[in-house]
């Protein structure tokens, strides 16, 4: 069963201070119809804009355009299990019976969505059965990472289910919104928090993730650790608001219910106060690197490349990079006696720099390491 939980706090579990207590009581009550009237498909056949009709949220009540629009946008991006409802919606207000009626729409008709829906649980409950719920969040972290890494394709053309953890998870064929929608969906099943964030990447709108790991906040970028490289497999797994901002930019969070006038569909993933990530703990890169400055402890460094079969040096903060082939890959560097050791001085090599973590990635070719 999916587990998703109304979240009219911050991120962070505090109440916004910009938020009245009314406010909240209004988006709760909106947020809670439409997720009651989610299911409520009415048609057979798609209407003019080619979507199925939903049974329309009624509310005697007046609510602002702001408020039907910040439940609405927040119900869509804390719920990636609910990957069937459009992003377009219609409401309007009757002032002689005071009535508010909001109208959203499906993507698919109730019988494809009992169909589609058992297909995502089915592939959910065959990816949680393969972790341990004891496991650490780190841990769960780096099985879902390493999961949609290995099992989904970027891939650009197709339907809405692309943008959806369906698309993700089902077909495993996604965008970077499917990325972030089913990483989001299958860490909340395991317990761990995580939201959806949206920015600017490579000058192009992009969407990511940012999860809570033993009370801090990391960016996690599932979609960039994808391809065919193995060396960049986790250069953006828990990176600091430091680390990230060199390639990527996040749109400005809304908080309060004046700024949606600056909402759009880019940053509707963006509500609420933007967590700080400013810790390293979890970082994969210098969780798992081994320094350059301790290069001289030659058992320390065989312990570490001979169970590994990718390996990380942390360089030093100065260090000079275009000299760095001669600290590392000489006959006489500390790397290489190590692998002679190991019977692998004669073994090629691949390897990449990683100037913002300031890291060297390296892969023996055609090694027999565990």
């Amino acid at each position: 069963m999916f587990v998703s939980i109304f979240n009219i706090y911050s991120f962070n579990g505090k109440i916004s201070p910009d938020q009245s207590i009314m406010e909240i009581k209004n988006q709760k009550c909106l947020y809670e119809n439409i997720s009651i009237n989610s299911r409520k498909i009415l048609t057979t056949r798609k209407n003019d804009k080619e979507l199925y009709e939903i049974e329309p949220i009624v509310i005697y009540k007046k609510f602002s355009s702001k408020e039907i629009q910040k439940a609405f946008y927040e119900f869509f991006s804390n719920h990636p299990e609910i990957f069937w409802i459009s992003n377009y919606f219609e409401y309007f207000y009757n002032p002689s019976e005071n009535c508010t009626c909001l109208k959203i729409y499906s993507n698919v008709s109730l019988a494809e969505l009992e169909i589609a829906e058992k297909r995502l649980q089915e592939k959910l409950n065959s990816i949680l059965i393969k972790i341990n719920f004891n496991s650490s969040d780190y841990e769960k972290e780096l099985f879902v990472h390493d999961w949609i890494v290995e099992n989904c394709t970027y891939y650009k053309e197709g339907n809405y289910k692309i943008f959806t953890s369906y698309g993700c998870l089902v077909d495993c064929k996604a965008v970077c919104e499917g990325y972030a929608k089913a990483t989001q969906l299958i860490l909340t099943e395991l317990g761990v928090r995580c939201r959806t964030v949206s920015g600017v990447a490579h000058k192009e709108p992009h969407m990511w993730n940012i999860v809570e790991i033993e009370g801090e906040y990391y960016h996690l970028d599932v979609t960039w650790d994808c391809g065919k490289n193995d060396l960049t497999k986790y250069f953006y797994f828990n990176l600091s608001d430091e680390l990230i901002k060199d390639d990527h930019m996040l749109y400005p969070f809304i908080n309060k219910i004046e700024d949606l006038e600056s909402l759009n569909y880019y940053n509707t993933y963006n509500l609420g106060e933007k967590p700080i990530c400013n810790s390293y703990t979890y970082t994969y890169i210098s969780k798992n690197s081994f320094p350059v400055n301790l290069f001289n402890k030659l058992n320390l460094l065989l312990n570490y490349i001979s169970c590994r079969e990718i390996f990380y040096i942390k360089l030093n903060k100065n260090q000079n990079i275009s000299n760095i082939e001669n600290i590392l890959f000489t006959n006489k560097s500390p790397l290489f006696l190590c692998l002679k050791q190991l019977g692998k001085d004669n073994i090629t090599f691949k390897y990449i720099i990683n100037e913002t973590q300031n890291v060297v990635a390296i892969k023996l070719k055609n090694n027999n390491f565990a």
